[in-house]
């Protein structure tokens, strides 16, 4: 119940009425305390002081003839001032002369002491001392101040009550009533006769402008809803009759994608049959070259039997990336414990000869202690590959393989050559099947595009990062980083 009072713009503005004026009566007596009694006290005791100035000459006067009488009357001088407590004329040796003492019972506060020198002729024959007790001169202003705190408290309570009535009267009935009007307003159809009552609210000044401001929105709102209804309903027409072509396109869609995987299935089908038919007889041919090769046979037959070997080899070659990149395809990776080391090694020893017979050196560095969850297969034809377009497209110098393991614990392979350099701008290209660095009739490089394809689906399939860059002054650096393919689970 408090909280909802509290709500209430009436009563909150109350309220704010109220401390502002406890704030501002609170500044006031602070100011008068502070101000005012402070300045009694300095005008009492300069009061005080310029009587004693004014009388000094007579007190040196009747000190000189020892006119007791006329001391007495000067003392006696004091009385008509509140302040002075106790007066004391004294000779020039310290003795008390003559005094006068307020005949009331104890001193309150004494405050202050004027001690002046008597001079007569030039010489001093006494002093003069005055005691102040302030306690009535502060009784008087604090009074003075009580009197007007109370009265400004009045008018502050008086002008309050005004400032509330005419708040009610002009804010806070006319903003209730306003309320009260657009509370019952049906948001639904939001009629624009309903919105017209609004006028029959009396407001002046910024409520008025509210209110005026609040119908014109209502009615922007009205004209809105009616908009959007009819809007809804073309709508409603739009989508029963969308629904149905959506249906029946989505339907043929199904169709047609049922259809195109039955072509894919039945192109890696046709695939594996005839990479797979095709390696028979070509392992044949392979094998009864390498048996002609190590007969005694004349010069000319010798270099014929060389380059059906050679070009055997390099068919089976290309039949093998296809089936691999077809078994990517169709095939998802195995998982298991491998050593990192023979892999890397395996693939050492196979591209050696190659480099050997390219004049190329052939280095590799690798942890033996690194160990790996993934596809030890996939990963030796993927760096086969790597390793192998680097020997292929360096002239002269090295190729060096690296494995390490990073800050995240992800086993990075570096493949890094003194080759001419990839063109990086090329990479998304050569990354897709059959594309060939030299696509003219006229190119010296052997292969059919299909080597960074492999290694770019083993990399998507185990979710590695691989990275070209150039090393300088000439060459290129290829970075596989792979993680742990159990870590990756967990995660």
């Amino acid at each position: 119940m408090c909280l909802l009072l509290f709500e209430r713009l009436s009563i909150r503005l109350a309220l704010w009425m109220v401390l502002a004026t406890v704030i501002m009566q609170g500044a006031h007596a602070f100011y008068r305390i502070s101000v005012d009694i402070p300045k009694a006290k300095a005008h009492e005791i300069e009061k005080v002081d310029k009587l004693i100035h004014s009388l000094l000459p007579a007190f040196s006067e009747s000190l000189f003839q020892y006119n007791d009488g006329l001391t007495q009357q000067l003392l006696k001088t004091f009385s008509e001032y509140p302040s002075v407590y106790h007066v004391v004329l004294l000779d020039e040796d310290s003795n008390v002369v003559s005094q006068w003492q307020r005949p009331e019972d104890g001193v309150e506060n004494i405050e202050h002491f004027i001690s002046t020198d008597l001079v007569y002729e030039s010489q001093v024959i006494g002093s003069l001392k005055v005691t102040l007790d302030l306690t009535p001169i502060l009784f008087l202003s604090e009074s003075e101040i009580k009197e007007r705190i109370w009265f400004s408290s009045m008018m502050g309570v008086i002008s309050l009550m005004l400032l509330y009535f005419v708040a009610q009267g002009q804010v806070t009935l006319p903003i209730t009533r306003l309320t009260n009007e657009v509370t019952m307003l049906n948001t639904l159809t939001l009629k624009p006769d309903e919105i017209e009552r609004l006028d029959e609210i009396k407001a002046n000044a910024e409520v008025r402008i509210l209110r005026n401001s609040l119908k014109k929105i209502l009615l922007e709102l009205s004209d809105n809803l009616a908009e959007n209804k009819r809007t809804h309903d073309l709508l409603k027409e739009f989508s029963e009759e969308l629904e149905s072509k959506v249906k029946e396109r989505t339907d043929e869609l199904a169709i047609s994608t049922e259809k195109a995987e039955r072509a894919n299935q039945a192109k890696t089908d046709f695939m594996n049959t005839m990479t797979h038919e095709l390696r028979t007889p070509l392992n044949s041919i392979m094998g009864f070259s390498s048996i002609l090769k190590g007969q005694e046979l004349p010069d000319k037959l010798a270099g014929l039997v060389d380059k059906v070997h050679g070009s055997g080899g390099q068919l089976l070659q290309l039949i093998n990336d296809i089936i691999d990149y077809v078994d990517l395809e169709s095939k998802p990776l195995m998982e298991q414990r491998f050593s990192l080391f023979d892999v890397v090694n395996s693939v050492f020893m196979e591209c050696k000869l190659e480099a050997v017979n390219n004049s190329l050196k052939l280095s590799q560095d690798v942890d033996q202690s690194l160990i790996l969850k993934g596809d030890p297969k996939r990963l030796s034809m993927a760096l086969r590959h790597v390793v192998g377009n680097a020997i292929k497209f360096t002239e002269k110098g090295c190729v060096e393989i690296e494995a390490f393991k990073d800050e995240q614990d992800c086993i990075c392979l570096t493949v890094t050559d003194t080759g001419p350099g990839i063109d990086l701008s090329r990479i998304t290209d050569l990354s897709e099947s059959f594309v060939q660095m030299d696509q003219s009739l006229a190119r010296t490089k052997e292969g059919v595009g299909l080597g960074l394809a492999i290694v770019d689906r083993v990399c998507r399939k185990w979710g590695a990062e691989l990275d070209f860059s150039h090393i300088e002054p000439h060459g290129t650096k290829v970075t596989i980083k792979l993680p742990d393919l159990e870590l990756q689970s967990k995660c």
